[in-house]
């Protein structure tokens, strides 16, 4: 007794075409009396320039987390950042502040330091930080003269929180398969 599966792919500049079926020679066990099922088979094209992906023939629906996804037989348009890894979609941490002279500034997150530099007197920014997860954030700028200044900023990251300008969207439309 014979049971597989086949896909084909085909590629070109229009997008991609895949095809996939389930040849069960077995019909004792399974739950459909039938040899032969077509899996999933999709036109899918990517637009890496506007980062979005348009989908027609079969797909699983994109949810919430706190929804179910449902296989769809239908068209699907959706934000394609997961095929650009050049860009950023979370919100990185970043904080700002003062300093009336040349400073040394040192970052600590409940109490570690996770972050040391130099910034220049007036307004500066910290950007472009590594991912941290705490509650309170500390700033401690040092001057020339051994002057300092503290600040504890309250403070929560995700991953989940998109970046000014990311905007995450799915448009499922079709018939449960």
């Amino acid at each position: 007794v014979f049971s597989g599966t086949a896909e084909g792919i085909f590629n070109s500049a229009i997008g991609n075409f895949s095809s996939g079926v389930l040849y069960n020679g077995s019909n004792e066990n399974s739950y459909s009396h039938e040899k032969w099922v077509r899996l999933e088979s999709k036109w899918q094209y990517v637009d890496p320039e506007k980062i979005r992906i348009y989908t027609l023939g079969d797909f699983i629906s994109n949810s919430p987390d706190w929804g179910s996804s449902v296989r769809l037989a239908g068209f699907q348009w959706s934000s394609a950042y997961s095929q650009r890894g050049d860009i950023v979609t979370s919100a990185l941490p970043q904080f700002s502040g003062s300093a009336a002279l040349p400073s040394t500034l040192d970052l600590y997150v409940n109490q570690q330091k996770i972050y040391s530099g130099l910034v220049p007197s007036g307004p500066f920014d910290i950007k472009q930080l590594p991912f941290i997860s705490g509650n309170e954030v500390t700033l401690v700028t040092t001057d020339a003269t051994g002057q300092q200044s503290i600040t504890k900023k309250p403070y929560y990251f995700s991953s989940k929180i998109l970046a000014k300008g990311i905007n995450e969207f799915s448009v499922d439309v079709g018939v449960p398969r």
